[in-house]
């Protein structure tokens, strides 16, 4: 784990030197949030953050974290890890397995969701309503 607490740290860093913000705190937040992704336990890193560097980072290293966790998608760096639910409707994973036997993932496209948006963007082209 040593590898993603440096890798996160250097990440927020470089990301608060280009935004202009406290390099301590996005280290801190970069830290916990590449923790919540790689482990994929956002509450443990989250937790881990209150416990670090105090109360005051909490609500900005749990919107890291959860952010990170969602984003990472099935993987993680433990290969047996057991999937309790699937991160998201459009992935069909079978619960109770693996992550590291992950062969059969079906990916069920949402396209309702695309053919709204793209009939709302052609009604504003059009002028319809």
């Amino acid at each position: 784990m040593t590898p993603t607490f440096f890798i996160g740290a250097t990440a927020g860093s470089t990301l608060a030197v280009v935004l202009g913000f406290d390099r301590g705190t996005f280290a801190a937040i970069g830290m916990v949030a590449l923790l919540a992704g790689a482990a994929n336990a956002p509450l443990a890193a989250s937790i881990v953050a209150i416990e670090l560097f105090g109360p005051a980072v909490a609500p900005f290293a749990a919107i890291a974290c959860i952010g990170s966790f969602v984003i990472v998608g099935h993987r993680g760096v433990y290969p047996s890890e057991i999937l309790g639910v699937a991160k998201t409707r459009s992935v069909q994973v079978p619960a109770g397995v693996d992550v590291g036997s992950l062969e059969n993932i079906r990916i069920r496209p949402s396209f309702h969701r695309l053919h709204l948006l793209l009939r709302a963007a052609r009604g504003r082209t059009t002028g319809e309503s």
